[in-house]
C-alpha cells in the first residue's frame, strides 16, 4: 500500500475497489448467502425448531398411522421445507416462501385451519403466529431468526472485506 501518495489516491482506490466488488463478485456473494440463509431456515424444519413444541399425542397416532415420522411439525409432506427460497432486490437478499398451495393429505389430521388446501404463506403464517389448536412454531420471526440473519450478515460482510483486503495487498 505504499504506493498511495495522497488521500484522494486511497479514496479514488475505494471508489473502484466498491465498483468491481459491486460487480459479478458481489452478486456471486449475495447467491450464495442467498442459498446460505435457505439451508439455515430449512434447518429450523429439519430440526424441529430449536424450542418448538412437540406435537400433541393425538396428532403423532395420526402420523404414524398414515406411515409419517409422528413429532415432526412442518414437515408432513416437506412442502414447506422446499417452499422457503431467497431473491436478490438490488443489494438486499430477501429470505421467504415460494407462492404456492398446501393441501394435506387425506386424513392426516391437519386441521388447526380446517379442511382443505391453503395458501402456502397463509400456512406459514399461521406457524409464525399459532392458533387455538396449535402452538406457534416461528420459522422467520423470533430470536433464533434474527440470529440466522445476524449470523449471515457478519458473513457476507467478512468475505467482503477478505476480497477488499487481498486486492489492497496485490497494490501495495
Amino acid at each position: 500500500m505504499s504506493d498511495f501518495r495522497s488521500f484522494e489516491q486511497i479514496s479514488q482506490f475505494f471508489v473502484t475497489a466498491e465498483s468491481e466488488f459491486k460487480g459479478e463478485g458481489f452478486k456471486r456473494e449475495q447467491r450464495r448467502a442467498g442459498r446460505q440463509l435457505v439451508d439455515r431456515f430449512r434447518e429450523r424444519i429439519i430440526d424441529s425448531g430449536p424450542d418448538w413444541p412437540g406435537l400433541a399425542d393425538p396428532t403423532q397416532e395420526e402420523r404414524s398411522r398414515l406411515g409419517y415420522e409422528p413429532d415432526l411439525p412442518l414437515n408432513l409432506t416437506g412442502q414447506m421445507f422446499k417452499a422457503i427460497a431467497y431473491s436478490i432486490n438490488g443489494d438486499n437478499i430477501e429470505v421467504g416462501i415460494e407462492d404456492g398451495t398446501y393441501d394435506p393429505p387425506q386424513g392426516s389430521g391437519v386441521s388447526a385451519w380446517g379442511e382443505g388446501p391453503i395458501q402456502l404463506s397463509d400456512l406459514f403464517m399461521l406457524h409464525e403466529m399459532g392458533t387455538e389448536k396449535m402452538p406457534a412454531r416461528p420459522i422467520f420471526s423470533d430470536e433464533y431468526a434474527a440470529k440466522i440473519l445476524e449470523d449471515a450478515a457478519q458473513e457476507f460482510g467478512d468475505r467482503g472485506t477478505k476480497q477488499l483486503m487481498r486486492k489492497m495487498r496485490k497494490r501495495g
